[in-house]
């Protein structure tokens, strides 16, 4: 990957993906992962003092038990999700323009 990075074409194509607005399945895996990180943190507020395997059934048993819940949050929480990504967007093609 360190060598992908400083290929200057993966670098371009990195740069031009940054100016293109994300599709809506690519935006509701964003939304998805915020909501669950939500839900994380209200029935599990240790979870960042966890060892690795704590996590791993901490994430388990949120997806079982809370699965449905994640998935009306992020329906919810798709047009702020939106509205972020336009932002980056925009904040990438102005950076772009000044270049």
């Amino acid at each position: 990957m360190r060598r992908l990075m400083k290929n200057p074409a993966y670098k371009k194509k990195v740069e031009l993906k940054k100016k293109r607005m994300k599709s809506t399945p690519e935006l509701m895996v964003r939304a998805q992962k915020q909501a669950r990180d939500m839900v994380r943190k209200k029935f599990y507020p240790k979870y960042d003092e966890m060892g690795r395997e704590g996590k791993a059934k901490v994430n388990q048993m949120v997806s079982l038990k809370h699965g449905p819940k994640i998935a009306k949050i992020a329906r919810r929480l798709l047009p702020k999700v939106k509205i972020q990504s336009r932002e980056l967007v925009k904040r990438a093609r102005e950076l772009a323009t000044e270049k």
